[in-house]
Order: C-alpha cells, then structure tokens, then sequence
C-alpha cells in the first residue's frame, strides 16, 4: 500500500466529485459531438452540395470517433491503475465513492482519536478527537461518541487534578515551611487588610457597578446610550472611589525591566509577588524556565471598561485582573499559529497539538499559570470553554478568583 488515500474522508469526498465529473464527461460530451456531427450533415443535405456533403459525413465519422474515444478514455485510465497498483485501492477507491462511505471514513477517524486520547490521557489528544468529532454530522453517532469524549475528559480532569494536589503538597507542606511567596495555601488568594469602600452615587455618577466580592462596587458614568454596546471604553469611574482603592505597584527587575501598575488596594501585596515573579522567570527561571520581558507583553491590570458588545462591567475596571500576551503569535514548522491566547478554541487547540503538548515552554501562557497564577489564586481564561465554566476560551486573561 502506498498510500492510505481511500482512509482519508476528505480524499473520498474529492474522489466521489472526480467521479461524477467523469460520468458527466462520459455520457455528455459523446452525445454532443455526435449531435453536432448529425446536425451539420442535416443542413448539408438540404443544400444540395456534393463537396460539402462528403465533408459533412466525414466530420460524422469522426466525431463518432471521437465520442467512442471519449466514452472510453475513464475505462483505460482504470485498467492503468490497476495495472500500477495492484492492489486495486485506487481504483477501488475512486469507483467506491458515496456518501456512506464518506461517513464510515469520519466515523472511523473520530474512533481512533478517541481510543488515542483513552490511551495517553492527554489534553491534546482530547481535543484532536472533539475536533474530528465535529465533522459528523449524524446526530445520534455523535452523541453516542461524545459520551465517551466526556469520560475521557473527566479521566483527564481527575488525572491534573491529582498532579496538582501532590505539587501543591510539596509546595505547601503541612509544618508549614512553605516559601513566603506563597504565603497561604496554593491556588488560594489572600487579600490584604484594609476596607472596600461601596458605591457612593455623587455628581454625574448615577450608576453602581455590580459588587465583586470583597472588592466593593464603584459609582460611574456612562457616556453612551443604555442600549449603546458598540463603545466598550464609554466608562467612567468615581474618582474618589478610584483615589481611596486604586494603588500603585512597582517593579524594577535586576535586568531593568519595570513593572508598573494600578491594581486594587486590597490586592496589592498579591500583585507585588506577580512581578517580582515575572523578575524572576525573566532573570534566573523558574524550574529551568525564562523569558525575554519582550515574551511577556502586559496589558493591564487596571482597564476601566465593558465586555465587548455589553453593558457588563469587566473585573479588569476593578484593578483585578490581567491581560498577557494578547496578540501572541508564533511559526512551527513553517506554518503560523495566530493569536492562540484569544478567544477561539480551534486555534488554540491547533496552536497545542502543533507543539505537541501543553506544557511545551513555548506555550508561555500556559506555563505562567502553572508557575505564577495558579498558586497565586488567581484563575485563568485559558480554562473557561474547556473546563465548562465560560461561554469562551480567554487565554490571554489572568484574574484573582
């Protein structure tokens, strides 16, 4: 076998178009050259010319010719096939095309990642097996094979969830020699003291932003209309609730590079280990890991805004949350992988499986999480549409639970 083209659905598909294209070409095209010759002889006839007839029945003649040749040429082209490969899987394939087995091909592709994904229970082979699984289109199949998609996923969940409870135990262990970077156990955030004022209504600011937890709600004004979504940066905050929460943190790294932000006051001791930890995975590593600053490009935290096409405040208006690397983009292998910290799962699963896997250090996103974020408690956006607690993948997005 040279190739396993006729296992290949997408070839199948091209196939069984190739195939009605010959049929087309088969019948069509002698009936017509037959046609015209008769036609032309018709016309001959009624003029009543000796030299043009006899042209015309030649031209008949070989339009016949022609038509036979025709009709014939997809049946040599078959036997040298067969003749080349005789195997017969090429021929086999090209005159087996349907639509049934299109779907017997996707049905079998779906299968084997699936039993991939059973095997090493890993993320990336979940998520090749979800994306072939969206090529069926029988609705009764694919739910039948999402059933065993979910417990493969619920396999894997257990499997990370496990890995992290033994990491944060050597990270935190029990007599409490735990780094004082981590003060607090893993994956919790621990706010500092002080009080969160609430929304004070005063002047033009008539709005009270939805109460975040422990850090409050702030009074605001919107320049746009209410049912207005198309400008996002249309808000303002108080600034007298913004002057008693909102603190400056700063930075400056060995290398030079300065962090500087405006982040929540309540907060501000968790954002501090934020940077000096971005100082250190851009200095010395962290585990045998470190960046150039320029491959962790910051956006935020304190952005004072909506959600996209909303009216919903979002936790960065607050001085809570983060964006990293929001236009991030890298070549492997030659090819391009856009944006794989936006919002679209299918580049960031394509961006995964190019790597191989998910911890891969180009994957820098991912390896802040693990190394920064998550033992800071913060949660991340790369989590939310795989994980079921998001509408939408936000790779980019970092923010304190």
């Amino acid at each position: 076998m040279v190739l396993n083209i006729c296992d290949n659905p997408s070839v199948i598909s091209v196939m069984r178009i190739i195939n009605m294209i010959i049929l087309i070409i088969k019948i069509a095209v002698p009936i017509i050259l037959i046609l015209v010759g008769m036609i032309t002889l018709m016309k001959t006839i009624k003029v009543g010319d000796d030299d043009l007839l006899a042209k015309a029945k030649k031209q008949l003649i070989n339009n016949a010719l022609a038509a036979i040749i025709v009709f014939l040429v997809p049946t040599i082209v078959s036997v040298l096939v067969k003749v080349s490969f005789s195997n017969g899987e090429y021929k086999d394939c090209l005159n087996n095309a349907s639509d049934e087995l299109i779907a017997q091909k996707y049905y079998d592709r779906v299968v084997e990642s699936i039993s991939n994904a059973e095997s090493s229970s890993k993320y990336n082979d979940y998520y090749d097996a979800v994306n072939k699984l969206n090529e069926i289109s029988d609705k009764e199949t694919k739910s039948a094979l999402k059933k065993r998609l979910d417990s493969v996923k619920a396999t894997i969940d257990n499997k990370i969830k496990e890995e992290n409870e033994k990491e944060n135990e050597k990270e935190n262990p029990s007599d409490g020699s735990s780094d004082s970077d981590n003060s607090g156990s893993s994956g919790t955030f621990v706010a500092d003291s002080g009080k969160t004022s609430e929304c004070n209504k005063n002047g033009k600011y008539q709005l009270c932003s939805p109460k975040k937890g422990i850090f409050g709600s702030f009074a605001y004004y919107d320049s746009a209309a209410p049912n207005d979504t198309s400008n996002r940066n249309s808000v303002e905050m108080d600034p007298a609730w913004r002057s008693q929460n909102l603190v400056r943190v700063s930075t400056t790294c060995t290398n030079g590079t300065t962090y500087n932000w405006t982040v929540h006051v309540l907060a501000k001791s968790t954002w501090k280990k934020v940077q000096e930890k971005f100082c250190q995975i851009t200095t010395t590593g962290i585990d045998g890991i470190k960046y150039s600053p320029s491959e962790i490009v910051v956006s935020g935290p304190l952005c004072i805004r909506y959600i996209s096409n909303t009216k919903i405040l979002s936790n960065h208006s607050y001085g809570t949350a983060i964006d990293i690397n929001p236009s991030e983009s890298y070549v492997i292998n030659g090819k391009k992988y856009p944006t794989p910290y936006g919002r679209n799962l299918q580049n960031y699963n394509n961006f995964i499986n190019a790597l191989g896997s998910e911890d891969d250090k180009r994957n820098v996103n991912y390896i802040l999480w693990k190394k920064i974020f998550e033992p800071l408690g913060f949660t991340w956006g790369g989590n939310w549409e795989r994980n079921g607690n998001g509408t939408k993948i936000d790779g980019m997005h970092f923010e304190i639970s």
